[in-house]
């Protein structure tokens, strides 16, 4: 049987792990809002400044520029949120088999 004791230590345990997840969270919403901002940051300097005629080659390259970095904080979001994906499975995982290694300690098997 299920102990109160055991049902404390998992609840618990589920509990860390939600404040792990939340912390992890957390960290990949600050990771997003940084990369979007640099991302805008980039894309307002793509635009000519002043008064002063556009310099087609200029132009060209700040574009291309703006297209790489649109391209690599893509990259660098879906790699956190992967990540974010593999770690949340991982801890879950791992709670699931202490909770489940705890409960057969404590259950007394049948002979």
């Amino acid at each position: 049987m299920f102990t109160s004791d055991t049902f404390t230590e998992s609840q618990n345990q589920f509990t860390e792990t939600q404040k792990s997840l939340t912390s992890l969270w957390e960290g990949y919403q600050q990771k997003l809002l940084d990369s979007q901002k640099k991302l805008v940051d980039s894309w307002t300097s793509s635009f000519p400044s002043g008064t002063a005629p556009t310099n087609f080659s200029e132009s060209l390259e700040k574009t291309i520029g703006f297209q790489q970095k649109l391209v690599n904080t893509t990259l660098d979001n879906q790699m956190a949120a992967f990540n974010l994906a593999i770690e949340t499975q991982k801890q879950l995982w791992d709670t699931y088999f202490q909770v489940t290694q705890k409960a057969m300690q404590t259950t007394p098997m049948a002979s």
